[in-house]
């Protein structure tokens, strides 16, 4: 697969004014920095994270979204609703180069989560679909990972590409380089 696109993106936001946002694995509310550092409209619709504090930083910004602890089983979004945006991380601490205990074990239960998440955020349909995780995904061990993904987003009609950015450049929270995995699905 390596960090090259497969096809380049368009530009798949023109014509949205506030772009309805979902987020998995959502962290401190650091996807959604990002927009409003460019000042970009939107309307976070849901969140999950297992972390209490991160939920709890989410709500401060967004009382308004649905709040969830599982990104398995998300709160559902009421019917018909479209989402232009989805945002996902996921449990990088078995995939880091720096954790010395990692087993086979351990890296696919926890992929085992990622999976049946994939699968949810795929079900929501999003126009765009962003996961970021460590740049260690793209080692051989863990290559075939990121290939099933691919292969999972063109079978549902999305176009992809992948590299590995430093968000910092952007202004980012983030300091230390990341895989950014996209999708487009026109």
């Amino acid at each position: 697969m390596g960090t090259r696109a497969r096809r380049v993106l368009t530009r798949p936001y023109v014509g949205t004014q506030t772009w309805r946002v979902v987020t998995r694995f959502s962290g401190a509310d650091t996807f959604l920095v990002a927009l409003r550092a460019i000042r970009q409209p939107y309307q976070l619709l849901s969140y999950c994270d297992t972390d209490a504090d991160c939920r709890a930083a989410c709500a401060a910004v967004h009382p308004r979204a649905l709040a969830g602890v599982d990104a398995v089983q998300p709160p559902p979004l009421p019917p018909g609703t479209s989402v232009d945006l989805a945002l996902a991380g996921w449990p990088c601490q078995p995939n880091s180069d720096l954790n010395m205990f990692a087993t086979e074990d351990t890296i696919a239960a926890g992929h085992l989560v990622w999976e049946a998440a994939f699968d949810e955020l795929l079900r929501l349909q999003p126009r765009i679909l962003i996961m970021e995780n460590l740049p260690s995904l793209l080692s051989a061990r863990l290559l075939p990972i990121l290939e099933s993904l691919a292969q999972r987003l063109e079978a549902s009609g999305y176009t992809w590409a992948a590299d590995v950015l430093c968000p910092s450049l952007d202004k980012a929270i983030a300091t230390r380089p990341r895989l950014l995995f996209v999708g487009h699905r026109p």
